[in-house]
């Protein structure tokens, strides 16, 4: 008897080990998989709340610098129709934001005598809308009331330092959104053309203007053609509306 009892507990004693590893392997098991899944969840928290971070600092670094440039110029644009008949004031900043409202803008080309080349500027980086982007000679708004050829004189010399007479030579309409989305541009646009000697001394305003030059007509077509985002959209609208008169 005394060998059956200890054959029987040596028995129990293995069949109880193998039960408590196989309880101890299902436990540690679960164990794993809640840790992973807890680090998993954890990752997926960690990734949303990065993601959600970026985008917040996105729209606040956008927001602040649409609010530190409306601070800098606290100005009003003129509202147009299609035909350009003023039908009213909006403030500089909300009608470049959202969907855009149409006003009254003006765009200065100033060419060689031979006509053979034009005088373009490359935008400050401290721009809004199309910062350190190629553009015409200069461009901007006139106050209220203000006629176009006396505004483009003003901006003249406000940019770029010089005094140039100027003529009016046609308008358009055009819209256009800001590739990084900071704004948008609807502008009714009088056309302004003037003629310079390429020696004129010019006096940039490094807040308006990151470099200027002198660049043939040939030349600049084939740079635009090749590389047109590096031209603000304005300006391929309205050298293709000269040349084409």
């Amino acid at each position: 008897m005394a060998d059956i009892s200890d054959s029987e507990t040596a028995d129990g004693i293995h069949h109880r080990s193998a039960h408590l590893g196989r309880c101890l392997s299902v436990s540690l098991n679960h164990l794993i998989q809640d840790h992973v899944l807890s680090r998993f969840r954890d990752c997926l928290v960690h990734e949303e709340n990065i993601r959600m971070t970026w985008q917040q600092s996105m729209h606040r670094l956008a927001s602040d610098h649409i609010l530190a440039y409306a601070e800098v110029m606290p100005r009003t644009v003129t509202l147009t129709d299609e035909s350009g008949t003023a039908i009213g004031t909006a403030d500089l900043i909300v009608a470049h934001t959202g969907k855009g409202s149409l006003h009254r803008a003006f765009s200065v080309y100033i060419f060689s005598e031979d006509d053979t080349k034009i005088l373009i500027q490359q935008r400050s980086g401290e721009k809004m809308l199309w910062p350190g982007i190629w553009a015409n000679t200069c461009c901007s708004h006139p106050f209220e009331n203000e006629e176009a050829v006396t505004a483009g004189k003003r901006r003249l010399t406000e940019e770029l330092g010089i005094d140039v007479p100027l003529e009016i030579h046609s308008t358009f309409v055009y819209r256009a959104e800001d590739p990084a989305k900071r704004g948008v541009e609807h502008e009714h646009v009088a056309i302004l053309l003037g003629r310079a000697p390429e020696t004129i001394p010019l006096k940039p305003d490094p807040k308006e203007v990151a470099a200027v030059r002198w660049i043939t007509l040939v030349e600049l077509e084939q740079e635009m053609t090749k590389n047109p985002d590096q031209f603000a959209p304005w300006f391929h609208r309205g050298l293709a509306q000269i040349l084409q008169n």
